[in-house]
């Protein structure tokens, strides 16, 4: 939550739906538990078809593929785009800072 209020980038999410790291040990668990928490609120199963991660690491890619999610990349995390995608993101992302294009890369995720 910290890195993205840093970029202003924390409104406009719900932040209730979400899966922290101090919500379970492995990350892949991490991704059941924002689909749990989405799926309680929203009253709309979430699953791979429709759940997206967003990470900038080898370790985020990881915990949505094996998780049951999408992956979008960003490249802030030191990873290089070969990397991410080898590892399983479906689009990687120079940054977050173009909103339309993280939303086209979303809306793609979930499309394919």
């Amino acid at each position: 939550m910290l890195k993205l209020a840093m970029f202003g980038l924390d409104e406009g999410l719900d932040w209730d739906c979400g899966g922290l790291g101090f919500d379970a040990r492995q990350r892949p668990d991490l991704v059941a538990i924002a689909q749990a928490r989405a799926r309680a609120k929203h009253g709309v199963a979430f699953d791979a078809s429709n759940t997206v991660l967003i990470g900038d690491t080898i370790n985020d890619v990881h915990a949505g593929t094996r998780g049951g999610a999408k992956v979008v990349a960003v490249l802030t995390g030191g990873v290089d785009a070969a990397a991410l995608t080898a590892a399983g993101a479906s689009t990687v992302l120079p940054d977050l800072t173009d909103a339309a294009a993280v939303v086209s890369a979303v809306r793609r995720a979930v499309s394919s």
